[in-house]
């Protein structure tokens, strides 16, 4: 159950106008019970993206002493597959359970659906930052600096996202992108804890 091309590139669209602050993006979107469950594929079309973060992850922490980027490479990088696939599904899981509870049941799926595919475009400043700290050009020390930036941004627009398209109060989408942000740590933490 992969999308087709022509999916992927009117998700493309439809997040590219979502970025720009357009909410009409939303329309590009397959928002059926089936466009739900094919936009957890998106985490394929992620996966080149991630192994970059990854292995800036790993420079970043031999750079800097982190005992936890010692461990061997194999180690290391399937701690984070591990924990990437895990943190790509427990969100959606637990909103799932708080849907009706919080008042989102009915947007709970569009969310979703445009919460995966988003993820797509709001990658792309973080591994070029990544890319270039991988290269040389900058120092991990400037990494780290704009890697909180781009988290920020991140931050916002899955702000913008419960906003637009879960429908959420202003509160309750505060709510909702600090429980996806600390799962995610969570869950790279438990993970990494593991394997190490």
């Amino acid at each position: 159950m992969l999308p087709s091309r022509q999916e992927i590139e009117n998700a493309l669209i439809g997040s590219w106008e979502l970025v720009r602050g357009r909410a009409q993006g939303i329309n590009r979107f397959d928002l059926t019970v089936d466009g739900f469950w094919r936009s957890f594929s998106v985490l394929f079309l992620l996966l080149p993206f991630y192994v970059v973060a990854v292995a800036a992850d790993r420079k970043l922490g031999l750079v800097l002493g982190d005992q936890e980027a010692v461990m061997s490479g194999a180690s290391f990088y399937t701690a984070k597959m591990v924990a990437l696939v895990m943190d790509w599904v427990t969100y959606p899981v637990v909103l799932a359970f708080l849907a009706g509870t919080i008042g989102i049941k009915s947007t709970y799926g569009p969310y979703i659906t445009v919460r995966n595919w988003t993820t797509i475009l709001v990658i792309v400043p973080y591994t070029v930052l990544n890319l270039l700290f991988l290269i040389g050009i900058l120092s991990g020390e400037a990494l780290v600096f704009s890697s909180l930036l781009v988290v920020g941004w991140i931050m916002w627009f899955r702000f913008f996202i419960a906003i637009k398209i879960a429908q959420a109060s202003f509160g309750l989408a505060v709510g909702m992108v600090v429980m996806d942000f600390f799962l995610g740590l969570v869950i790279t933490q438990l993970v990494t804890r593991l394997f190490w």
